[in-house]
C-alpha cells in the first residue's frame, strides 16, 4: 500500500485524529506547532505533532496512527519526517517523552536513534523521557 507523510497547516483534520486516537486523553494543544498528516489510499491515517520551542531543540509533541494503518511503519516515517525538520530548523536536539506502559512508542523511538535520560526537570509527571542528537 502506498502511503505518504506531508506537512499541513489543517489543523481540523489533526485535532480529529487526535481524538480518534486518543479518545481518553486531552487534546494535544496545536498552538505554535507543525503538523504532519500520514496518508494511505486517499485518506488521513495518522498525525504528528511538533515545535521547536527553544534554537537549539525540536519538541515531538504526539503523533497517531489510527488502529487500520497499524503495521505499515507510519510512526516511524512520522518521526523520521519531524527529525529531518528538526535539522532544517537548525536543532541540536530533537527531545520527546512517553508514558512508561507505552510499549510501542518506546520502540518506535529507540528504533529511530533517541536514547532515554533524564532531564535536569521533569516536563510531566512519571514518564519515560527520549532525546536524540540531530
Amino acid at each position: 500500500m502506498r502511503v505518504a507523510i506531508r506537512r499541513t497547516a489543517d489543523r481540523g483534520t489533526v485535532a480529529g485524529l487526535d481524538r480518534r486516537c486518543f479518545p481518553e486523553d486531552k487534546a494535544c494543544v496545536l498552538d505554535d506547532a507543525e503538523l504532519w498528516l500520514a496518508w494511505a489510499r486517499g485518506e488521513p491515517v495518522g498525525f504528528a505533532v511538533a515545535s521547536h520551542p527553544e534554537p537549539d531543540s525540536v519538541f515531538l509533541r504526539r503523533a497517531g496512527v489510527l488502529p487500520k494503518a497499524r503495521g505499515l511503519g507510519l510512526h516511524g516515517r512520522l518521526i523520521a519526517a519531524r527529525v529531518r525538520w528538526a535539522r532544517q530548523q537548525g536543532a541540536r536536539w530533537v527531545i520527546t517523552y512517553t508514558s512508561r506502559d507505552n510499549g510501542p512508542s518506546m520502540k518506535g523511538l529507540l528504533g529511530a536513534g533517541f536514547e532515554v535520560y533524564e532531564p535536569a526537570e521533569a516536563y510531566v509527571g512519571p514518564m519515560v523521557y527520549f532525546r536524540r542528537r540531530v
